[in-house]
This record gives C-alpha cells, sequence and structure tokens, in this order.
C-alpha cells in the first residue's frame, strides 16, 4: 500500500484500499492484510456486512470504494485470439485503455497511469510485460518520434515473447512496429514482406480485432506504393491489393467477440481502414513528396475516395486519427479543384489542412503537424497555376 490511498498490488497479498477522511484511515482487502498503528491509535475491524469492508466485487457507493476505483488500473480480464478461451484476451481492457490513452494525446495521463500499473502483481507477468513495451514503442510513434528509440523496446519484447501465452500473436504485434521503423527509414519493400509475415503469423486466428488490425499493415503499405507507382497496369494492381486488405480488416474487425473491452481500439481499427481505403483511390500520402502529387485522380476513385472517408467519419475515431483523416479529406478537395478548377474545392483544402494542424498540434502529434505545413505551403503554391495546365500524369 502507498501513502496516496491508491490500490496497490504486492506478492501474497491481495487488493488493499486505503481512504483516510478526518483523521480516520479505512483499510479494506481480502486474506493478509497487515496494519500497523500509533500508540493512542485505535484498530477496528468490522464486520463482511459493513460497507466499508468493501471487496473486489463490491457494488456500494461509498466514498473509499469511489476513491479506490477512479485510480484502479482495468483489471486482467493483448487482442483477440483464435480461441474463444484464450489467455491473451484477458488482456483486452488494457490493451484498449492504453491505446485511449495514446491516441487521444494523453500522454501525460499514460506515463501517471503506467506508474499505478507498475505496482500491480499483473505487472510482472510477461503478457502485460510485452503489451506495456509496445505500448511505449507506440507512443513514441505517436508523438512523430525517431523510432530508433524503440531499439531496447524491441529486445526486451524479443526476450519476453516466448514466455508469453500466447507468442504468435504477439509476435505479429511486435512485427508492426519494426514495420514502422522501415517506413521511418524509407524501406517500402522490406516492410510489406514484414506484413505479410505477420500475416502467416496469425493466419488460423478467428476474425477479431487482431487480425483486422494485422489486415491493417499491408493495405497501408500499398497505399504508399500506389502513390509513387508510375506503371498505370502496376498501380491499379497495387490499388485492387490494398483496398481488398481493408475490406478484410472491416470485415475481421466487425467480427470481435469481445467488443465491450475492444470499443475504441475496434472502432478506430474500422475508421483507419476506410482511411486507407480512400488514400488508395486517391493515389494519397500522408506526406506530399510523392509522385503523385501531380496526377489527376479518376472521377470514379474520386467518388470511391469521398465514400469511404464518409464511411471512417460514422464513428468517433481518436484524435490522432481525426488528424490523418482531415488530412486526406483535405487532398480529396484538392483532386477535386484539380478537376473542375472550382476555387471552393481549393478554399475547403485549405481549410481542412489548417484544421489538421490545429489538432496535430493541440495533441502534440509532430509528423502529423508536419504533413499539414507541407499541404499548407503546396496549397499556397498551387492556386496561382489556376489558370494554367497541369499535367495528367501516368
Amino acid at each position: 500500500m502507498d501513502d496516496r490511498g491508491r490500490n496497490v498490488h504486492s506478492e501474497g497479498v491481495t487488493l488493499v484500499k486505503l481512504c483516510t477522511v478526518q483523521n480516520r484511515s479505512t483499510v479494506t482487502g481480502n486474506h493478509s492484510i497487515i496494519i500497523q498503528a500509533g500508540d493512542n491509535a485505535n484498530i477496528t475491524v468490522p464486520s463482511t456486512s459493513e460497507c466499508c469492508s468493501c471487496h473486489d466485487d463490491c457494488a456500494c457507493s461509498c466514498s473509499c470504494c469511489k476513491m479506490a476505483e477512479a485510480d484502479k488500473p482495468p483489471v486482467a480480464i493483448v487482442p483477440y485470439t483464435g480461441s474463444a478461451n484464450s489467455p491473451s484476451q484477458k488482456h483486452n481492457r488494457l490493451f484498449d485503455h492504453l491505446f485511449k490513452l495514446r491516441h487521444n494525446g494523453q500522454l501525460t495521463d499514460y506515463e501517471n497511469y503506467m506508474e499505478i500499473l507498475q505496482e500491480t502483481t499483473d505487472f510482472r507477468k510477461p503478457d502485460v510485460q510485452v503489451l506495456v513495451k509496445l505500448s511505449d514503442a507506440y507512443c513514441v510513434w505517436v508523438k512523430g518520434e525517431p523510432l530508433q528509440k524503440v531499439g531496447k523496446l524491441i529486445d526486451d519484447v524479443d526476450r519476453l515473447i516466448p514466455d508469453t501465452d500466447n507468442p504468435s500473436e504477439f509476435e505479429a504485434l511486435k512485427t508492426h512496429v519494426t514495420l514502422l521503423m522501415c517506413l521511418q527509414q524509407g524501406k517500402l519493400t522490406e516492410g510489406l514482406q514484414k506484413s505479410y509475415f505477420a500475416l502467416q503469423k496469425v493466419h488460423h486466428l478467428r476474425p477479431g480485432y487482431l487480425k483486422g488490425f494485422i489486415f491493417s499493415f499491408p493495405a497501408y503499405l500499398l497505399s504508399l506504393l500506389v502513390a509513387n507507382e508510375s506503371n498505370l497496369e502496376a498501380r491499379e494492381a497495387l490499388r485492387r491489393q490494398g483496398i481488398e486488405y481493408c475490406k478484410l480488416g472491416i470485415d475481421s474487425t466487425d467480427l470481435e467477440s469481445d467488443m465491450q473491452h475492444l470499443t475504441v481500439t475496434c472502432e478506430n481499427l474500422k475508421s483507419t481502414c476506410h482511411l486507407y481505403m480512400a488514400m488508395l483511390h486517391l493515389d494519397d500520402a500522408f506526406t506530399t513528396q510523392t509522385a503523385s502529387r501531380g496526377r489527376r485522380v479518376s472521377t470514379e476513385n474520386l467518388q470511391a475516395a469521398t465514400e469511404a472517408l464518409k464511411a471512417a467519419n460514422q464513428s468517433t475515431p481518436a484524435p490522432f486519427t481525426r488528424a490523418r483523416l482531415l488530412l486526406v479529406t483535405s487532398d480529396l478537395r484538392f483532386r477535386q479543384w484539380q478537376e473542375s478548377r472550382d476555387v471552393e474545392y481549393h478554399k475547403k483544402a485549405m481549410q481542412k489542412a489548417k484544421r489538421a494542424k490545429e489538432l496535430a498540434e493541440e495533441y502534440n502529434f509532430l509528423s502529423e503537424t508536419v504533413y499539414a505545413k507541407e499541404r499548407i505551403a503546396f496549397l499556397e503554391e498551387q492556386l496561382p497555376l489556376d489558370t494554367k495546365t497541369v499535367g495528367r500524369g501516368c
């Protein structure tokens, strides 16, 4: 137990709750509890029928229960796996909570939560250790910092994975982090190979969040290849393949059986898959430094991208994903301006890019801030060319 009234686990002792009101401290818990009092202190042990002898399943509304519950980390109840009773499924609530803090930009809350989590017995388990270290790696990515920082985390994960309940699932998640490192280094082909490796790791699983998440890896990488491919026939083949992976990701996520503990991650993943689908239709990438910027997009692809972005916005995606949706919506408006030369589309493209910049700066998403600034500069350069002919490209 600590001196701040927080929940604490220690070896051989289950959850203890401490609440101090008007110089009176109430300690509750199951099994072995050791209390040391001063010379003039009184120790009262209430019966189990009294409210403040609260246990883990207590449903009362006393002040000590409310205080303890507010700081309590998600109870162990790694994403969904192929077996309905998979041991890794018990950590879904923790996985969802870590995702929410990261992608909502609540990084201070994330750090505070980690301090509390470290005081629980679950924290020592290999499964939780791997989840936490991978989550820390994702934090580096969300903040837009160099992923070279995560090298030590990946080494620790490699060492811990063999001791987890579901090594193949954790290996697939780890592959996603190494894939992100490939992207920062411009190694798209190597990244695509890693994404296919991750698919092999989870091919035996029943549909659910994890499998949907893995399907999203190649979808995103293929969108980058489409944006940089100059050969029309090759580009169309890559586009079709990427769109198929997006659909598989959405369909698999819709079949998640533990939706109650993966609400945030599942909804956000479906939005992300629709986002990638829009990018594939627009020959788009988050950075403006691609070969596709001057390329025209067909009316059919513009319509398909519009529908995909509409679907992506139907749920409530996390701020990180919302910033990316604004970036791609800006690109859609730019493509529509390219086709129609209606200045209103250019204005809307600029508005979306500026809103993306505001949102990214508000949550300190460094990469998305850079991408938004790139678009604003690009759009400012393009408007004076309104009366000139823009090459259609390949």
